[in-house]
């Protein structure tokens, strides 16, 4: 067992004074009880518990060197995780500069810092309501509960009756499940192509599956949900359609559509297309357009969000996550219209201000004027050469006559 830095041992306290700051004198108790030097328990790690990941004796030699460096980065400063699950140990194995593994580890030790943290501040702020609602109990004393006031006529608020009934968290999940039953049966089709995963390393990878997550409670959300696809393997748990096939095996090729900000003419949006939304030219290792090249090897159209044609772009990235991109297709179903479908999923930093664009005008009429004049003294100064050309042209003759 093993005690943490006294880097984190300080946040903590910093962070306990603020909750006491905030909620009085009389909670200063319940903050110095919770905020106590936290204690982490470091697993045994050996190199059987991963033998399942070595094929080779290079890789066992991996291995090693992983937990030896593991070893001694636990007892010189702490900062690397408790413990080391196969999934850890996988994506260590494939980098393969001792920097880098340091990098992931710390990246590890940093997530289960704030994961105590987190557990910490919840604690604390659990315990200061329930102290702040029993104060609260002893003030009200029984005037506070009951159906009827004390003039015997019925009382409407918290505690009491109400006007609505109870919506519970699971009342909303079914819903949403509910659309996306009927999403499934009659809603637009939409493919997330994840055919791109060998050009991609781990933590891309992870990347393209916290977008992917987040589009899917993004389809549940909102009010007409679509129908989707995503071409990798089975999970039955989600309510989409997870399959390894192609989408040219499932869909017509006339009805296909690829949405890439890399392609060179605009999406008319039709609802009939079937649009296909690609993973990995951001995240390739190669940096080449992975979903350009696919889709001209398979003969489908590309095209990407008229942003340019309907917004002025200020700065950042146009390549928007395929959450952001689900949502304004849907919004297109709905007949917004792509101006007001950008401005309300697409955030507003990234459009200039009307400020910056009367400027921009400004300065385009200044440099058209400035062009001008350039072009008038350029057209004088050509005109006086010639005349002299004419006047020296006009002495010669004048002389050879004479």
């Amino acid at each position: 067992m093993l005690r943490m830095g006294h880097h984190i041992s300080r946040h903590w306290f910093s962070t306990g004074r603020q909750l006491w700051s905030q909620t009085g004198d009389h909670n200063e108790e319940v903050v110095e009880d919770n905020a106590k030097e936290v204690e982490r328990h470091f697993a045994d790690l050996s190199v059987k518990q991963f033998e399942c990941l070595a094929k080779t004796a290079d890789q066992m030699n991996d291995i090693e060197m992983i937990l030896s460096s593991y070893e001694y980065a636990k007892y010189e400063t702490q900062e690397v995780p408790s413990s080391l699950t196969l999934n850890h140990m996988k994506r260590l194995m494939a980098l393969k500069s001792a920097g880098r593994r340091n990098k992931y580890m710390n990246f590890l030790y940093r997530i289960e810092i704030q994961s105590i943290e987190s557990k910490r501040l919840r604690a604390i702020s659990k315990t200061l309501k329930a102290k702040e609602l029993s104060d609260k109990w002893i003030q009200w004393g029984d005037k506070r509960v009951g159906l009827f006031d004390d003039n015997g006529d019925i009382a409407y608020g918290l505690w009491r009756n109400s006007l609505f009934g109870r919506i519970c968290s699971a009342d909303i999940r079914r819903y949403s499940v509910h659309r996306l039953q009927s999403a499934a049966l009659f809603g637009q089709n939409i493919v997330f192509d994840l055919s791109c995963d060998p050009q991609m390393s781990q933590t891309n990878c992870a990347k393209k599956l916290r977008q992917l997550v987040n589009a899917y409670h993004t389809n549940r959300m909102v009010w007409d949900a679509v129908q989707e696809n995503q071409l990798v393997a089975n999970y039955p748990h989600f309510l989409s359609a997870f399959t390894p096939k192609s989408y040219l095996d499932l869909f017509d090729r006339k009805d296909l559509v690829y949405l890439s900000p890399k392609a060179v003419r605009d999406l008319k949006y039709e609802s009939n297309k079937t649009y296909i939304i690609g993973f990995g030219d951001e995240y390739s290792r190669t940096r080449t357009d992975l979903t350009r090249v696919k889709a001209w090897n398979e003969r489908i159209p590309m095209r990407r969000l008229p942003i340019d044609r309907y917004c002025y772009w200020s700065k950042g990235s146009k390549d928007l996550r395929s959450s952001v991109v689900l949502r304004i297709l849907n919004d297109m179903s709905d007949g917004i219209g792509w101006q007001k479908a950008f401005e309300r999923n697409i955030s507003e930093y990234c459009f200039k201000t009307e400020e910056e664009i009367e400027a921009e005008e400004l300065y385009q009429v200044i440099d058209v004027r400035e062009e001008d004049i350039e072009k008038i003294d350029i057209i004088k100064d050509v005109a006086v050469v010639v005349r002299l050309k004419n006047g020296k042209q006009q002495e010669i003759k004048d002389k050879t006559i004479n």
